[in-house]
């Protein structure tokens, strides 16, 4: 026993504090960033297939307005996410600053008004300069964030 003793490198029952945590959060932040991509992809057929059928029951003016909607809602969606892995690169980048919860709440802030505001002006842009439908537009917008909602519960199932 006294040879083989010798022979055997001796480890650290713990490992180094990174390995076990920045793993798990890469392979958590990889999956968001697939199931966010599937979201994403699920408001815009979404957008398509009601805007054809408005098309179809209605005409053309209310399709664009439907179909201008959906996509401002898809543009509020890629903003989210878009704060979302920015917010998460923050914090990897940032894990020994005792103020970085402070931070992480600005950048929450930043990031609703910011999406609000987007969202107002793609709306006032929408109505003012091309002319479309209010309701059909506004129709469009909710139509696309049921889908997030609706896409968040059912895909987080699995």
């Amino acid at each position: 026993m006294g040879k083989e003793a010798g022979n055997i490198k001796l480890h650290s029952l713990t490992p180094p504090e990174n390995v076990a945590i920045i793993d798990r959060f890469f392979d958590v932040e990889a999956k968001e960033r697939k199931f966010v991509r599937q979201v994403i992809w699920l408001q815009i057929v979404t957008t398509m297939i009601c805007a054809s059928f408005v098309y179809a029951m209605k005409d053309i003016t209310y399709a664009e307005g439907m179909l201008s909607g959906g996509v401002i809602s898809t543009i509020n969606s890629v903003l989210l996410a878009w704060r979302m892995s920015r917010s998460a690169l923050h914090i990897t980048q940032n894990l020994d600053d005792p103020s970085a919860a402070q931070q992480q709440l600005r950048l929450l802030y930043l990031a609703a008004g910011e999406r609000f505001f987007v969202v107002i002006a793609l709306f006032c842009f929408c109505i003012l300069a091309m002319r479309l439908a209010p309701l059909a537009l506004l129709s469009g917008f909710v139509m696309g964030q049921a889908t997030l909602i609706a896409a968040r519960l059912i895909l987080n199932r699995n």
